[in-house]
């Protein structure tokens, strides 16, 4: 099986995050294969950061292998982990 593979959206820092992010179902977006990047993106910009880590951890579990049934995960998927990631590393660098 060999070592598991480092997620890069773990949030282990989570420094200034109050509270834990309550459920909103317009912010999970997986089944639509589309994705709007703009819209993606100012939406996650949108998000506190106790959102934007549900968010992100929801991502990444669309993503696992697991929950695909070991079949590589839908792009639309992807795609959303990919720019939640983005979102995380620049509210972390200042917008670098």
């Amino acid at each position: 099986m060999g070592q598991p593979r480092k997620c890069l959206f773990s949030f282990r820092d989570r420094e200034g995050v109050a509270g834990k992010a309550t459920f909103d179902p317009a912010m999970y977006r997986f089944t639509q294969d589309d994705i709007d990047l703009d819209e993606l993106r100012e939406r996650l910009s949108k998000m506190t950061d106790a959102e934007l880590i549900a968010f992100g951890e929801a991502a990444r579990r669309m993503c696992s292998r697991a929950t695909n049934l070991g079949k590589p995960p839908r792009e639309a998927f992807v795609i959303q982990l990919r720019e939640a990631r983005a979102e995380w590393k620049r509210r972390r660098n200042g917008g670098e």
